[in-house]
């Protein structure tokens, strides 16, 4: 989809196509520009080059956004190519609008913000099996493939964690039905039970949560029990890779992963249509 806009305080048009090139015919804008901005001089329309499509749709800190490089000369350090990053914020109506954009000389940048219900910040989604569908776009990601028993370690701790389902064979013999296990000198600690698999959506970033492991501590409150947390991050250079351990939370005694996979990350095709 193609949007057009003004650069704030010029009459700089602006034309930005999502996931690809400008369209056909735009104001005599270069084929290969992904974003194009268009000035008059003397009477007469110059279409600039402000990049070109150079990454998916990423998601970092909640924010939806592109990258577009490798565009024209057109900033006063002619050594370096005009760039831009088109951020999608949230905005309810149907229809997305180029809501501002700003250009950094220094940088030889363009940032254009793109009012989008696609970049809403959404209620938090659960499902307890290996799929979730965005609640804004539609999208459903399938993390099926990685049902499997997955194995690391690091300085302290060994660990082994299936993906929606229980470890081949348990977290030792007191645990067979456990999804996420420690070993420390050869004694298994259950981090979570495959019955309560929680793979949850919130503000675009995927968890996989199990609870009910084995017994944490006592508190006021009760008994604590371990958990796990895995942050499922968008990578599509990693089709499966392994988690990475993060940290401990003593207090809430939950143990905290996070793994670099491409089942996190939107779908080029889908996306591109859907933006």
């Amino acid at each position: 989809m193609q949007w057009a806009g003004l650069l704030n305080g010029t009459r700089t048009a602006l034309y930005v196509r999502s996931c690809g090139q400008v369209e056909s015919g735009t104001e005599g804008c270069d084929h290969t520009a992904g974003v194009c901005g268009v000035v008059e001089k003397d009477g007469v329309k110059v279409a600039l080059n402000l990049g070109r499509a150079a990454s998916d749709l990423k998601i970092e800190d909640g924010i939806i956004y592109e990258m577009y490089s490798n565009g024209g000369r057109v900033c006063l350090d002619r050594s370096k190519q005009a760039s831009t990053r088109v951020e999608y914020s949230c905005a309810k109506q149907s229809e997305s609008v180029i809501q501002s954009a700003f250009f950094n000389d220094e940088l030889c940048l363009y940032i254009v913000e793109v009012a989008s219900p696609y970049g809403c910040i959404q209620e938090t989604v659960t499902s307890h099996n290996c799929t979730i569908t965005h609640p804004e776009t539609g999208i459903t990601y399938d993390f099926s493939y990685l049902r499997e028993d997955y194995q690391f370690a690091n300085v302290h701790s060994n660990f082994k964690v299936h993906v929606c389902g229980a470890l081949a064979e348990g977290c030792g013999p007191d645990n067979r039905d456990s999804a996420s296990c420690e070993i420390v000198n050869g004694n298994y600690l259950s981090l979570g039970d495959a019955a309560t698999t929680t793979l949850s959506l919130e503000n675009n970033v995927f968890t996989l949560l199990y609870t009910g492991g084995d017994r944490c501590m006592t508190t006021r409150d009760g008994v604590q029990y371990k958990s796990t947390e895995i942050a499922l991050l968008c990578n599509r250079n990693v089709r499966t890779g392994v988690p990475r351990y993060l940290n401990r939370d003593s207090e809430a005694c939950v143990y905290h992963f996070e793994w670099e996979v491409a089942a996190a990350c939107p779908p080029l095709e889908p996306t591109c249509r859907v933006i």
